[in-house]
């Protein structure tokens, strides 16, 4: 709509009579340098014309006060410098990036975030360690063999480890990620990153469901496919364990909750729907995983950032608070004094 309002304007302007004295000699249209300033204007992109708006506008401004009060220095700068703030909130409501949805697109936004670190953190020990967590997870690309993760409060013998790996044999390999059985305090609550970087995590849970395992089911990361093997001995018993598990655990999936009645032979019936969808998602799954843990990677890195940035921010508005006390000092005008306390304090 504002392209084509300047358009009109200009026709309106290069359609406009010219001036001829009684000699009948031409002169130069008086609209053409006008015009020819409207065409340039308008050739300017977006941000640029705001920004030349924004300066005549702070010299207008300074000019102004500088006429009344004999100062107005401060005032100027100041209403460039919120002039510059509304642009910038502006110009990041409209342009919100897409979640990437391959591994080349979020690794080169991990690099993009490590050279921001580059400019805010001065230790190299840090550094490092960024550039290696990215590195190991960019070498995973064209992982063939499933990681499934299996947890629960209780060790698993070493018969029941091998009746699960039968029973979810299939024609993609499978590596099972086992640690210690989960604590039952922990400070955090979260999950170590084996466990998280896997393709899905199976949750041996035994009757009653206790505040523990609830508290680790629910720190598992949303995006991460979750299934749960009920242990319970008989069919009646079961099906009332799991609805006080659907009752706690709002965010249970029906489907993935897997009841098993503790017989080793009926493990890999119990495990059947499991082993179905490993075979039928088995060869997406490595590449949903690998881009799962570089979102959360990136997501992370932003977070450190976002402090970075403001712990230079605070003590960039210290210093400009020093500067400002000192140029108090020698403004003439209270008014505005009052004024630039408040720009340098944001």
């Amino acid at each position: 709509m504002a392209g084509g309002e300047t358009s009109r304007r200009c026709q309106g302007i290069e359609s406009a009579p010219h001036c001829w004295d009684h000699n009948n000699v031409s002169i130069t249209p008086v609209s053409s340098g006008l015009n020819q300033t409207l065409a340039a204007f308008s050739s300017l992109p977006p941000w640029g014309r705001q920004a030349l708006l924004l300066s005549a506008g702070g010299i207008a401004v300074d000019v102004a006060v500088q006429g009344l009060h004999g100062g107005g220095s401060w005032l100027g700068l100041g209403a460039l410098a919120g002039g510059w703030l509304w642009m910038a909130q502006r110009e990041v409501g409209r342009s919100i990036p897409l979640r990437p949805k391959t591994v080349e697109s979020w690794g080169e936004r991990c690099h993009a975030v490590l050279g921001d670190f580059a400019g805010l953190d001065p230790d190299p020990v840090g550094q490092g360690r960024r550039s290696s967590s990215l590195q190991e997870l960019l070498s995973n690309q064209g992982r063939t063999t499933l990681r499934l993760a299996l947890a629960g409060s209780a060790p698993l013998p070493e018969d029941r480890l091998s009746a699960v790996q039968i029973g979810l044999r299939g024609h993609l390999p499978l590596q099972l990620v086992v640690g210690d059985p989960l604590p039952t305090q922990s400070p955090q609550w979260r999950w170590s990153a084996p466990f998280a970087s896997s393709d899905a995590l199976l949750f041996h849970l035994q009757p009653p469901l206790t505040a523990a395992n609830l508290r680790w089911l629910e720190a598992l990361p949303g995006d991460l496919p979750v299934w749960v093997l009920l242990e319970a001995e008989s069919t009646s018993s079961s099906g009332a364990w799991l609805a006080d598990l659907r009752s706690q655990w709002p965010d249970a999936n029906p489907e993935r909750i897997l009841l098993w009645n503790g017989d080793l032979g009926a493990l890999s019936t119990s495990l059947d729907p499991l082993s179905q969808w490993l075979s039928r998602e088995g060869k997406q799954l490595p590449h949903s995983t690998l881009c799962r843990c570089l979102e959360h990677l990136h997501g992370a890195w932003q977070a450190d950032l976002e402090r970075l940035r403001r712990v230079q921010w605070r003590q960039l508005q210290q210093r400009t608070q020093w500067l400002v006390a000192a140029g108090v000092l020698v403004t003439p005008s209270a008014s505005l004094d009052l004024l630039v306390l408040s720009v340098a304090n944001g």
